[in-house]
């Protein structure tokens, strides 16, 4: 097998291995929201789309904790003023207050405007359950994201430590 066959089918089973990684944290994640009530809300459809945006970026770590805090506190104030006064005028002035939000911290994650108004569609049960599952949704998510990164860091060392065996190797000739 030639190295540019090998080395696109070496990324190939890198990203096999990043999305297995990331579908089986999605799928125990609503495992344990189809089987506990109490945490119905840790699995909502905008994890995926906060996994998929994470899993691409660079510095994930850096993104994760604005996302993090972003998400939970837009979260706090959708299902906050849902439990006010559930109504579409709330509706529209969480969607404003949220976008509002994202452009003065630079929050440039659409999901975290999706988790502001999951109450509206939820009906959750208490005013304290969104954003705790948010949390704690996001805050799992860190594991396997460092997981993949941990794996892509020790590839690339042992990658580059061979060239350099190679490199040395060629200068002794």
């Amino acid at each position: 097998m030639n190295k540019k066959r090998w080395s696109r089918l070496s990324i190939h089973l890198r990203m096999f291995v990043k999305l297995s990684i990331i579908c089986l944290y999605l799928s125990v994640s609503y495992w344990i929201a189809s089987h506990f009530s109490l945490l119905g809300m840790l699995f909502y459809p905008s994890l995926g789309s906060f996994t998929f945006l994470l899993m691409r970026r660079e510095n994930f770590k850096k993104d994760l904790y604005k996302i993090m805090l972003g998400a939970t506190v837009t979260s706090s104030i959708g299902s906050g003023l849902y439990f006010l006064y559930p109504s579409i005028f709330t509706f529209f002035f969480v969607a404003l207050i949220t976008l509002y939000i994202m452009q003065k911290f630079n929050w440039d994650a659409a999901p975290i405007l999706a988790v502001a108004l999951i109450p509206f569609f939820s009906h959750p049960e208490s005013i304290w359950v969104l954003p705790f599952s948010v949390l704690c949704s996001l805050v799992g998510l860190h594991v396997p994201l460092w997981l993949i990164q941990k794996l892509e860091n020790k590839k690339q060392s042992s990658l580059s430590n061979n060239q350099i065996h190679m490199a040395d190797k060629m200068d002794i000739s």
